[in-house]
């Protein structure tokens, strides 16, 4: 059976891009995913970070940033996921960021005498209800969070960057991948000796434009596709979002998205996703 996926990444709440999100939910509504991946970095856990120097214009407490997240991302995306499929399977997988709640707050409260305090955070997994909802929670074990979609095709957060971060990531991994993690859009493909074709895709992300960078290469966008149950076979291609000003396009194979900005919302228009 051919089942339709989507794979999208590095959201990081609160400095998520509203008029993103919309598209993606409109997407979801017309492609109807029978599994969406949430490929990490979906927050940005901004509070607690070493890169917290009062640049950005954020949240002052941790549970703001949660409150935020649940309310604007992962409770439409779960409802309109489930309104579109009832039989969607959502898989969450840990990103560097979210790492940064288990891996950096509890050695920083150890260190300050207070790592009893530390039972007192929930988990993401907790605070979110991921177990209620459904939710899969690819929790890292050391330092790059996967899983496999079929067993040719496996989905991981990333953990390499330069120009073409797909390229590089399929080098340190050496099979067919989707990923995150670099903020950019990139494909790499190879056919091996033995025949056989591989390939890697970097999703992009969904953040708000950053402040902090004069000039960047990041990309706007997510992956979609789709997956054989049977023989592990799949397709997957780039869906790119051009923001320009306050008007945001997303050009499709499948159809074209128009989110544009109207009494303080954003409102996505297009023609129908076949």
């Amino acid at each position: 059976m051919r089942v339709p996926f989507m794979f999208v990444s590095d959201i990081h709440a609160p400095f998520h891009d509203k008029a993103c999100i919309e598209l993606v939910l409109e997407y979801i509504r017309r492609y109807k995913p029978g599994r969406l991946v949430l490929g990490g970095d979906i927050l940005d856990i901004y509070t607690i970070s070493s890169y917290n120097r009062g640049n950005l214009n954020g949240p002052k407490w941790l549970k703001d940033e949660l409150v935020t997240t649940e309310k604007e991302v992962i409770k439409p995306i779960y409802e309109v996921s489930k309104q579109a499929n009832r039989n969607v399977k959502i898989d969450w997988i840990e990103g560097n960021h979210e790492d940064r709640l288990s891996n950096r707050l509890l050695p920083d409260l150890t260190k300050s005498g207070l790592g009893a305090i530390f039972s007192l955070i929930p988990s993401i997994p907790e605070f979110f209800k991921l177990k209620e909802r459904g939710i899969t929670y690819h929790k890292s074990k050391r330092g790059n969070a996967n899983f496999k979609l079929t067993k040719h095709l496996t989905c991981m957060h990333g953990d390499r960057g330069g120009i073409n971060p797909a390229r590089m990531q399929y080098a340190n991994f050496g099979a067919s991948l989707l990923m995150g993690h670099s903020h950019k859009q990139s494909t790499f493909s190879i056919k091996l000796g033995s025949g056989d074709h591989h390939i890697a895709l970097c999703a992009g992300h969904l953040g708000e434009e950053p402040s902090y960078v004069d000039l960047h290469n990041w990309t706007l966008g997510f992956i979609a596709g789709w997956i054989e149950t049977e023989t592990g076979e799949f397709g997957a291609w780039h869906e790119t979002i051009v923001r320009k000003d306050k008007t945001y396009n997303l050009y499709s194979t499948i159809g074209h998205l128009k989110a544009t900005l109207k009494s303080g919302k954003y409102v996505v228009t297009g023609s129908k996703l076949t």
